[in-house]
């Protein structure tokens, strides 16, 4: 749990960066880029946060400082659709592109019969399309 939770406070401070170095039109589509990059290169992290979405077997003081992670990267989430990136609710419109860039990355991670290379390509490229739908 303390691994995953170094990876959430990773995470949260690249977006951070992102947020400081890339303008408001552009700052949705660099930070899933960016997601999509930090858990394709990291796959011990990957798995780690899948096991903990999938699996549901954790004490109960874990389990909220699982929740307690989840909770500061959606919040960072919310904050850049509430600073304009769309005119639907900031909070659902955050989880809807967690859950949808996590599909990508669970659905064609090892996608048979591509080299990693394109496979990543192709998460990246997807990535960017649902950016550009949320934005």
């Amino acid at each position: 749990m303390e691994a995953f939770l170094r990876g959430v406070e990773e995470i949260l401070a690249r977006i951070d960066v992102i947020a400081a170095n890339n303008p408001p039109g552009n700052l949705l589509e660099a930070v899933v880029a960016d997601f999509i990059d930090f858990l394709t290169q990291k796959d011990h992290y990957f798995r780690m946060m899948t096991h903990f979405m999938l699996d549901g077997e954790l004490a109960p003081d874990l389990v909220e400082k699982l929740n307690n992670a989840a909770r500061a990267l959606l919040n960072r989430l919310e904050t850049i659709f509430a600073a304009g990136h769309t005119t639907e609710n900031p909070r659902a419109m955050a989880r809807a592109l967690f859950a949808a860039v996590n599909g990508v990355l669970i659905s064609f991670r090892n996608y048979p019969g591509r080299d990693r290379q394109a496979v990543f390509d192709h998460m990246q490229l997807l990535g960017k399309l649902i950016a550009r739908r949320f934005s």
